[in-house]
């Protein structure tokens, strides 16, 4: 059986755990997407005003300390013999969460921005039921930003801490979340990016870790591919392929597993150079790793010689700072970026890509 992904996005279903604001959404309803925040939700079902609209923000303060519960039942499992292995993957989780798998707990978590990986094989193989009860459990960010405070101590000048307070510099969530000066403060929980359901042989292995990296040599004709990685299970052997960026293949290598890793160096001549915008193209090529008939991972790497210059000023103190890029020295233009919604969940990869098009379109994507 191959290395099998599914989507753990069907009926979903959240609720208010604590009595702020009369209790709203005190029973478990329906989500409106998925992923997805409180915010979203409350909105879908007219407990909520538009809080960019008007005063509406104001009214919906009690949000960002209010706590959720959410709750769904996973994807049923087929062909599951003794030697499957079953995985739970939260790509992100904001932010105070302990997570619930038939009532047992296996997860907690206080970091937005980071993913999870967990093995559930035993929790499944040992229930009875075919149900299995997924539950997200979050606590309002600010309550807990404040007992870190209170742990920790704060030495600083709480009057410098020019959105929201000095709290907010004690958990890992968007900091924005607390208000900016060209946003609301919506302190936004849920579960913000996808949840998966995987599985695989342990005795043909999934690659858990790939990673790939490039050095051009100095006269730019040719380049050195680093390619390493780790293995959960029992592959012996991964296979390493190199596409050109027309699709051509350039070359394929086995490469033994040792003590659960993999790694290998290839050397390429004449490469195809990748250049900002603006400098020249921007040709990608495919690097795989692959477990026949089992799991492939998939990178997309741009072949340069990058090198950050700093040398003493003239009459001045301090050094230069510029990036040099296939030798020639490059000028670097940009803006800030702000989140097209403080709502994450409801941004579009086709928002994603509109508004770094404008950017590109601005000559502002020269780094």
């Amino acid at each position: 059986m191959p290395l099998l992904r599914l989507p753990v996005n069907k009926n979903w279903e959240f609720k208010q755990q604590t009595t702020l604001n009369n209790h709203t959404a005190k029973d478990f309803l329906p989500v409106a997407q998925f992923p997805t925040v409180a915010h979203i939700d409350l909105l879908q079902h007219g407990l909520i005003k538009d809080p960019y609209i008007d005063t509406n923000e104001l009214d919906s303060l009690w949000v960002n300390d209010a706590d959720f519960t959410y709750k769904t039942t996973l994807p049923s499992i087929n062909n599951n013999p003794e030697t499957t292995k079953i995985y739970l993957i939260f790509d992100g989780l904001d932010t105070i969460v302990t997570v619930f798998l038939n009532g047992e707990k296996i997860l907690e978590s206080t970091n937005m921005h980071i993913s999870h990986r967990i093995d559930i094989t035993s929790h499944i193989k040992s229930s009875s039921s075919t149900d299995h009860v997924l539950e997200l459990k979050f606590k309002n960010a600010p309550e807990y930003a404040k007992s870190q405070m209170k742990r920790i101590g704060y030495r600083g000048d709480p009057k410098k801490i020019s959105f929201g307070g000095p709290e907010r510099l004690f958990v890992r969530k968007a900091q924005y979340h607390w208000g900016w000066d060209w946003g609301p403060a919506l302190n936004t929980s849920g579960p913000w990016k996808d949840i998966w359901l995987e599985t695989f042989e342990e005795n043909k292995g999934r690659i858990e870790e790939f990673v790939v990296r490039q050095q051009v040599a100095e006269d730019l004709k040719s380049a050195v591919l680093y390619v390493s990685g780790t293995i959960d299970g029992g592959a012996e052997n991964v296979v390493i392929q190199l596409t050109n960026p027309d699709q051509s293949k350039l070359l394929e290598k086995t490469v033994a597993v040792q003590n659960g890793v993999f790694k290998s160096d290839v050397k390429i001549e004449n490469p195809e150079l990748w250049f900002p915008f603006t400098y020249g193209g921007q040709p990608l090529y495919t690097v795989r790793a692959v477990i026949p008939d089992q799991h492939e991972e998939v990178r997309k790497i741009g072949f340069r010689r990058l090198r950050l210059l700093q040398h003493p000023l003239k009459a001045q103190e301090g050094t230069s700072f510029l990036f040099e890029i296939n030798n020639i020295r490059t000028f670097l233009g940009g803006s800030c970026w702000i989140p097209a919604d403080y709502l994450l969940p409801r941004i579009t990869r086709k928002t994603y890509y509109d508004w770094v098009l404008l950017a590109k379109s601005g000559n502002q994507a020269s780094k």
